[in-house]
This record gives structure tokens, C-alpha cells and sequence, in this order.
């Protein structure tokens, strides 16, 4: 099953059971340049979780900074008592793993700019908490996503061929994307579990999304069943500080498979 929903934490991270109040966290005092006061501080930080299966990870994100070359991401260490780096990445996303739920996280963020003397480091954001149980889930919605902080969709999304238990699809490629995801479903399936969960009292049934990966602007996906019709959605994929940042899903378009279904 996979539900959908935003970050990824570190297992550095440290637990806040037990957050001082804001007037209470020194200052961070950066180790390159004095701050820039010409970078504003990264406005309108939210949160987003996304579930892989049984993995979730969580997602933050923020307004650009203008003429920024980057961000840096703090995260408030409870045993130090105050915010110390966490994460540098090039745009308005940063992804987090391996946190613990019962916990609760607090994080800012500021932009930077490196020039001939130096890197210079903007205003920090205010600080936004995190309690990953209580992050919302923000599904991929049948019209695709437009998150304008990530890569763009992928188009020209189409069945190059189809047979009884494969289809071959192909697509643009995306500027900057250094491979492919592609997600799909048996709409019969689908069909079936919402007819059971219409049924039940208090149950929801689930139906299976399946992933498949490329290097290349097209993918051939098997073991399908004849006669019947499968619902894809596709992304770019791109690496970042070492780890996998997909870009925003085309919409759900189906093929179905030649024969007839048992």
C-alpha cells in the first residue's frame, strides 16, 4: 500500500521532549561571513509528509530568497540549547528521514551567498516545530502536482506499446532530472477496493501502487494482466546533497493492457 503525504530526518536528530521558549535560544552566531543583510530572512516554512510504502518522509519547504545561491538548515539541538546546521541544499525543499514520531523538532532556515571573500549567510527564518505525527499528508492528486519549488512535471507522457502483460511508455525529458519514477495501479483493483470500503463500517480497504525506475525517458513495465487497465503517473528524479529529490507527478493517464481478463 502507499499513502502519500512530506520530510526526511536524519538519526542525528535529537528529541525535544521538552522545548525552551523562543526568547530563551541564543542566537546562531554563523562560522563564515558576518550575516548579509541583504538576504531576507526565508518566509512561509512549511510542512508536507509523503509515505513510501511504510517509510515517511517529511518535507520543508519555503519562499525563494531572492539572489540567494542556497540555504542552510538549522535544527535546534537540545543538548547544546540552541540551533546548529543541519542541511544545505540549492533550492526551497529540504527532505528529512529517519525521525521519531513521539518527538517533536524545531527547525529555521537561512539563505547564503558565496562571493570572493567568503559565504555570506542571510537573516534566519522564523522557527517552525515539528511533530511528525501531526504533519498532514498532502496526496498526489489526479491531475498531477504543480509545486513550483520542484522540477517540472514530465509531458508527452504516452504508450509507445502495448501488449498483453507489458506496456512501454515514454515521455519528455526533464531539464535537470537524472532519472525517472514511475508509479501505477490496476484500476480493477481500485474499483474493488472502493466497492469494500463503501461496504464496511470503520474499514477502508487499500489497493497497491507498484514503482518502477529509469535512467532513460521511457520504461517498459511487465507482468501485467491482460485485458486490463493500468493508471500511470511519472516524475524526474534528481540527486542533491547525496540523496533523491522527485519532481512534481504528470496526472494519472491509463492504457489498458491488449487480450481479455480471466
Amino acid at each position: 500500500m502507499k499513502k502519500r503525504a512530506c520530510i526526511m530526518i536524519s538519526a542525528v536528530m535529537m528529541c525535544m521532549t521538552a522545548l525552551p521558549a523562543e526568547s530563551l535560544i541564543p542566537a546562531l552566531t554563523p562560522t563564515v561571513e558576518a550575516a548579509s543583510q541583504k538576504l531576507s530572512a526565508p518566509k512561509d516554512l512549511e510542512l508536507r509528509k509523503e509515505y513510501e510504502g511504510m517509510t515517511g518522509y517529511i518535507y520543508l519547504s519555503w519562499k525563494k530568497v531572492r539572489d540567494a545561491d542556497g540555504y542552510q538548515v538549522y535544527i535546534y539541538d537540545t543538548a547544546k540549547k540552541k540551533y546548529v546546521p543541519f542541511k544545505k541544499v540549492k533550492g526551497t525543499t529540504a527532505i528529512f528521514k529517519d525521525y521519531d514520531s513521539d518527538c517533536e523538532y524545531r527547525f529555521k532556515v537561512a539563505a547564503y551567498k558565496k562571493g570572493a571573500t567568503g559565504t555570506k549567510i542571510g537573516k534566519l527564518s522564523e522557527a517552525v516545530i515539528c511533530r511528525p505525527e501531526e504533519v498532514e499528508e498532502v496526496p498526489i492528486l489526479v491531475d498531477g502536482t504543480n509545486d513550483p519549488t520542484l522540477m517540472p512535471k514530465p509531458t508527452g507522457l504516452m504508450a509507445a506499446k502495448i501488449e498483453e502483460t507489458r506496456i512501454t511508455l515514454k515521455w519528455d525529458p526533464v531539464p535537470g532530472a537524472s532519472s525517472y519514477k514511475v508509479e501505477y495501479y490496476c484500476d480493477r483493483h481500485k474499483r474493488q477496493a472502493e466497492a469494500d470500503t463503501a461496504k464496511s463500517i470503520g474499514l477502508e480497504f487499500v489497493y497497491l501502487w507498484f514503482d518502477a525506475y529509469s535512467d532513460t525517458n521511457s520504461v517498459t513495465i511487465g507482468n501485467l494482466d491482460p485485458g486490463t487497465k493500468y493508471v500511470f503517473i511519472v516524475c524526474g528524479v534528481k540527486k542533491e546533497n547525496g540523496e533523491e529529490i522527485q519532481g512534481n507527478w504528470t496526472k494519472e493517464t491509463a492504457y489498458t493492457t491488449r487480450g481479455s481478463a480471466e
